[in-house]
């Protein structure tokens, strides 16, 4: 876990972290997403991320990029859905702190320190959200933002987080057996939070991680 220089907060837990993510046709989006993780303040041990069977290139460009990394990075290429994904990624990595993100998402330079903070000071605390913020870039996506409006803050115990920006422990993501991978298409992160609430976890959400995505 690596802090940069001239920056207060370390892990001193011992605790090892990693980042995950999933990504499927990003080639527009991926240099953009790689370049917000290299301006992580805050750093983890390793990352790991699944290309779930790219046909515009994204492969490809992922492989030159993470030629330079100051973390290891370990890649995979697998046909699969995007729960298969997550669970490749994290089995991929033996970090006992998970972020997750997505390629069509871009976090801010503190997003990392802050999604993985709680975890690291406060060992009841089971699985950590940050605010999504919607990227208006150009005029739909200006438009969807003027009807979505300023969405409130979830309490602790209602937040569900979005797999774009969440951490939790390698034992909580065991618990409920990983992502549901029969769900082949979407909501596998949703579905994954109300399995956690049903076992009792302690979810916490934490604003100052936040994730900026396009629609």
């Amino acid at each position: 876990f690596l802090s940069r220089p001239g920056k207060p907060w370390q892990n001193c837990s011992g605790m090892k972290t990693a980042i995950i993510a999933t990504l499927f046709n990003e080639a527009d989006n991926v240099s953009r997403w790689w370049n917000c993780i290299q301006k992580q303040t805050v750093l983890p041990d390793e990352i790991a991320i699944v290309d779930g069977g790219s046909t515009d290139g994204t492969w490809e460009l992922l492989q030159a990029l993470t030629r330079q990394s100051p973390v290891p990075v370990r890649l995979k290429q697998q046909c699969c859905n995007i729960a298969g994904g997550r669970n490749l990624a994290i089995k991929m990595t033996g970090a006992e702190i998970i972020a997750s993100s997505d390629a069509g998402s871009f976090p801010d330079p503190n997003w990392f320190g802050e999604i993985t903070r709680p975890l690291l000071e406060n060992e009841a605390t089971d699985i950590i959200g940050g605010k999504n913020v919607l990227l208006a870039e150009n005029e739909f996506q200006k438009f969807v933002e003027s009807l979505e409006g300023e969405p409130a803050e979830p309490k602790d115990d209602e937040m569900n987080g979005s797999a774009r920006n969440t951490a939790y422990r390698r034992t909580t993501w065991a618990d409920v057996g990983g992502y549901p991978e029969w769900l082949t298409l979407t909501a596998e992160d949703a579905l994954f939070n109300l399995q956690l609430y049903k076992l009792g976890k302690k979810f916490s959400y934490n604003p100052a991680a936040v994730v900026r995505w396009k629609i």
